[in-house]
């Protein structure tokens, strides 16, 4: 948090008011972020899902497959293989 209020020019109180006042915080944004990255890679490569969790920063593949569940109701692993959506190099 405090790298990006700098990269902003603002302090980090000043950035968590303009987050609160938009209703969100900035351990959502990152979540957001996480989770949008996560399906992305999960979707468009074959990275394994250690290599993932590590990309996004995870403390482990466990940690990372426990917040995924929680959004998606699924496992990466599960994920990865709904529909026939995953990434099948050539």
């Amino acid at each position: 948090m405090e790298a990006v209020a700098a990269e902003l020019a603002m302090h980090p109180r000043t950035l968590r008011r303009h987050l609160a006042r938009e209703q969100t915080s900035f351990e959502a944004l990152c979540d957001a972020i996480r989770f949008a990255m996560a399906r992305e890679l999960l979707d468009l490569t074959d990275l394994p899902v250690n290599e993932i969790a590590g990309a996004l920063a995870y403390a482990s593949p466990s940690v990372f497959a426990d917040a995924f569940r929680r959004w998606t109701g699924l496992s990466p692993t599960a994920f990865r293989r709904r529909e026939g959506l995953a990434f099948h190099p050539a």
